[in-house]
């Protein structure tokens, strides 16, 4: 809920990927407003699970928050953290823009998306 409060008004779709022995993801979409954030409270739930999961020796585990926020003209901005020392570290702007412009299998380049921006992830504090 910390991450979704920083990352402010507008639309979050938050993606977490953990790999394992077998790969899983998850997503949630959060709209923050000045007055609340709505969220559906099993995603949160499916969420924090796998969160937990990813802070387990030798998974590996990201998360990426893709937000539409207001004044923006329709651009989307994407963030990235990756898991490391059971915590969430934010990704550079270039590392966010490498992950989404390189293909995960074949290693080749891939175009950037249209209207989206590649912002550092935020500094999320322990709790």
């Amino acid at each position: 809920m910390e991450l979704i409060g920083e990352l402010g008004l507008g639309v979050h779709h938050i993606v977490v990927s953990v790999i394992a022995r077998s790969p899983a993801t998850s997503a949630l979409t959060a709209v923050v407003t000045a007055r609340h954030i709505a969220y559906d409270p099993a995603e949160l739930t499916h969420t924090h699970e796998l969160l937990a999961k990813g802070m387990e020796p030798a998974v590996q585990a990201a998360l990426v928050a893709r937000s539409r926020v207001p004044g923006c003209g329709g651009r989307e901005v994407l963030r990235g953290w990756k898991m490391t020392d059971a915590w969430l570290e934010p990704l550079t702007a270039e590392e966010v823009r490498i992950a989404y412009t390189t293909n995960p299998t074949t290693r080749e380049p891939l175009p950037p998306e249209p209207n989206v921006d590649y912002h550092a992830g935020l500094p999320i504090p322990p709790p």
